[in-house]
């Protein structure tokens, strides 16, 4: 039988969080692609706003801890990958089918440069999660870091499969193994380790005395050392200098003492990651994080036509941000209720009868 899940809602809270921060990053990323981001604001301001990228490695050192902590609680490798399949898909295919029927038909992003022979197999690759790990496009630009979860998904549920079998040495090799492979297409797959190093030790001496140090703090200092792996991973595809093994290193101790500092609710830090709003956001964090793209090309087009000519680019900007916001907040919602919770529970229950029939017949 497994054990309840308890519930966290500082993780729930940060989870939110990264949400947010992803979707501030695309703020800057889109009026600056589109040329309506001031050139005049304050260089920080602009390293803040592209520091929002940095989202998606909070999200897997959330990944790695929560990840971990299911397949304990489970016990059952396939069932956590039936209830993963499940968390995932839905809402996922809800973005995903309408994006590619308006590829195909307007012969946008990737589909204009290819043969509709090659169509089908592009869909697959992207059913699959397979753009991000392997150099592929995404049609669903923000979906390449779901290809890690995945390939994170998988790795846990093999290195468990060992490990109940007790081959620990090859578990260990194989979660090795995989992060070696890993980390040359993005090194933040460093953080899902992180994750689960935190929920495996939670309770050792070490990792809590990480509850001593403001969580907030050691956030800052992160995103300003990882900027700096990731600028020097980009520029000399990584590279193994002592200056860059120290600097990742040092990304994920600090990764360890914000994140158990996280999971702990410490500081005024925890009290903001309960506040309702961010924890609202974390509820629909997933859906928000899949829909606040598609919402935002439309809502760049607007601001390109009707804001930015007459106001100006600062105008423009802060246009751009408060018209995209209020519809991905509503899409996503209504996604989440739709394609998470709802289809989510009905994914369940057959599940379940599935399993129960299979049980007596047995």
């Amino acid at each position: 039988m497994s054990v309840a899940r308890e519930f966290n809602p500082n993780i729930h809270g940060l989870r939110g969080l990264a949400a947010f921060m992803v979707f501030w990053c695309h703020v800057y990323a889109g009026a600056l692609e589109a040329g309506f981001y001031p050139e005049h604001w304050h260089p920080l301001l602009a390293w803040l706003l592209h520091a929002g990228r940095y989202g998606v490695d909070v999200f897997f050192m959330i990944s790695g801890y929560l990840i971990t902590e299911s397949l304990t609680r489970k016990g059952q490798v396939r069932r956590f990958l039936a209830d993963r399949a499940i968390r995932i898909y839905p809402a996922f295919l809800a973005v995903l089918l309408p994006l590619i029927a308006m590829g195909m038909l307007t012969r946008a992003k990737l589909f204009a440069d290819t043969d509709p022979l090659i169509w089908p197999l592009q869909v697959l690759a992207n059913l699959l999660f397979l753009p991000g790990v392997f150099d592929m496009p995404p049609i669903l630009g923000v979906a390449w870091s779901l290809s890690f979860e995945a390939a994170f998904y998988l790795t846990a549920a093999l290195a468990f499969a060992l490990k109940r079998s007790g081959r620990q040495e090859l578990a260990v090799a194989v979660c090795a193994g995989a992060g070696l492979l890993l980390f040359p297409q993005y090194p933040g797959v460093i953080f899902f380790y992180a994750g689960a190093l935190i929920y495996l030790y939670r309770d050792a001496l070490l990792l809590g005395l990480a509850r001593v140090h403001v969580p907030f703090t050691a956030l800052i200092a992160l995103l300003a050392v990882w900027h700096l792996v990731i600028v020097h991973y980009h520029r000399a595809e990584a590279d193994l200098s002592v200056g860059f093994a120290a600097m990742l290193l040092l990304s994920f101790v600090l990764g360890l003492l914000f994140f158990n500092g996280v999971v702990a609710g410490a500081g005024p830090f925890g009290i903001f990651l309960r506040s309702g709003a961010l924890q609202f956001l974390g509820t629909i964090s997933y859906s928000f994080y899949l829909w606040h793209t598609p919402v935002m090309f439309f809502t760049k087009r607007i601001v390109l036509h009707y804001v930015a000519p007459e106001q100006g680019d600062a105008m423009a900007t802060l246009s751009f941000a408060l018209l995209s916001l209020p519809p991905a907040l509503l899409v996503s919602w209504i996604s989440y209720r739709l394609f998470e919770a709802a289809a989510g529970r009905i994914l369940h229950r057959r599940l379940n009868q599935q399993r129960t029939a299979a049980s007596v017949a047995s």
